[in-house]
């Protein structure tokens, strides 16, 4: 990607944010599901890119991280 391009231009104001999570053990459905439904409603907020989830140790691990990416810092 040239560095002049409208493309790289964008991609570099973009934000990312990383929250990582213990869940409380026998949680870790629960907050599953949780954490499903509000990703579905993230997705109606202005400036919202997506979010990729990292379960650390496979599923059945209490350890949860989230990237979530915005397309500014505004939309915080």
């Amino acid at each position: 990607m040239d560095k002049g391009s409208p493309q790289a231009e964008h991609a570099s104001k973009e934000v990312t944010i990383v929250i990582s999570r213990k869940v409380k053990p026998g949680y870790e459905k629960e907050y599953d599901e949780w954490l499903r439904h509000y990703l579905i409603l993230e997705k109606k907020v202005t400036g919202y890119v997506g979010a990729t989830i990292i379960t650390q140790g496979g599923t059945n691990s209490a350890i949860r991280h989230i990237i979530y990416r915005f397309t500014n810092h505004s939309y915080l």
